[in-house]
């Protein structure tokens, strides 16, 4: 006889996960929630999306809106800015930041860039390009969260 595991057996974890990680609808009439301040992550792995917001969620108790770069950003930025838009720049990204920053309401919006490993590069573009803050891949998500608290409470003074 199988026995089917009950609702309760599961870990909790997995049904928040299931609550926290939809996918952004694409639609052009899409808003997120207006009663929250919100991070926009710009992330092409499904899975860092999902660990990201997770974290950023339970650590720092922010709402993450999770897109991929080649989903359509640029309208939700246009319907509502968020309070810090947080980029993976390891593949070329940085053409990412350049057509961010060329959107209206971004040059307003600290930007934190995810790299894949702490290069002088990196440090250097980030200056260049006005970023808010780096963080190296891998990251440890306390690190991420207090880095991501630390820019917000910069930008609110």
């Amino acid at each position: 006889m199988v026995h089917a595991p009950r609702h309760s057996d599961r870990p909790q974890i997995f049904l928040r996960t299931a609550a926290v990680c939809q996918p952004i609808p694409t639609e052009p009439h899409f808003t997120p929630p207006h009663l929250t301040p919100y991070v926009l992550l710009l992330e092409a792995s499904t899975d860092l999306q999902c660990i990201v917001q997770i974290g950023l969620s339970l650590v720092a108790g922010l709402k993450v809106v999770a897109m991929s770069p080649e989903q359509d950003w640029m309208s939700v930025i246009q319907q509502r800015a968020p309070t810090l838009i947080l980029v993976d720049v390891s593949n070329d990204g940085y053409d990412l930041i350049t057509q961010l920053q060329a959107v209206d309401q971004v040059p307003k919006i600290p930007i934190v860039c995810m790299v894949d490993r702490d290069r002088t590069y990196d440090q250097i573009q980030a200056k260049q390009r006005g970023i808010a803050a780096i963080i190296a891949k891998p990251f440890d998500m306390m690190v991420l969260a207090n880095i991501v608290k630390d820019v917000l409470e910069q930008s609110r003074n």
